[in-house]
């Protein structure tokens, strides 16, 4: 119950302060600037998988990109970052266990890292 009030204010907090950012392109190839599309969150897991988006009006994106590599504590943050950005329709950057560190058109990777955009 703890950690529940603790993500929502992660959250509530992200959503609000990236809501004055301004706008740019999402590069699906390069995994700059993307959206946020599916999020999959599994009983006993936690946070799963995420699919990214060029645009949030977007039906299909990249592949499913794995959390599994990160611990309880960090899906739990990951979380709270990718919902409040898809609830603001920020950008977020992703890196990937993929040679160039990216690869979320041609396959399936773990994910390293996501951070907001700093321009979304």
């Amino acid at each position: 119950m703890k950690w529940r009030s603790a993500l929502c204010r992660r959250t509530a907090v992200t959503a609000f302060a990236i809501m004055i950012a301004p706008i740019c392109h999402a590069d699906l190839a390069s995994c700059q600037n993307l959206y946020v599309g599916r999020i999959w969150v599994q009983q006993g897991f936690g946070l799963r998988a995420v699919v990214f988006l060029n645009d949030p009006a977007d039906s299909s994106g990249s592949w499913w990109q794995y959390f599994d590599n990160f611990s309880a504590d960090e899906r739990k943050s990951a979380l709270a970052v990718l919902t409040a950005a898809k609830l603001a329709q920020h950008r977020v950057n992703v890196e990937t266990s993929a040679s160039d560190q990216c690869g979320i058109l041609t396959s399936t990777y773990f994910v390293s890292s996501v951070y907001l955009a700093t321009n979304p």
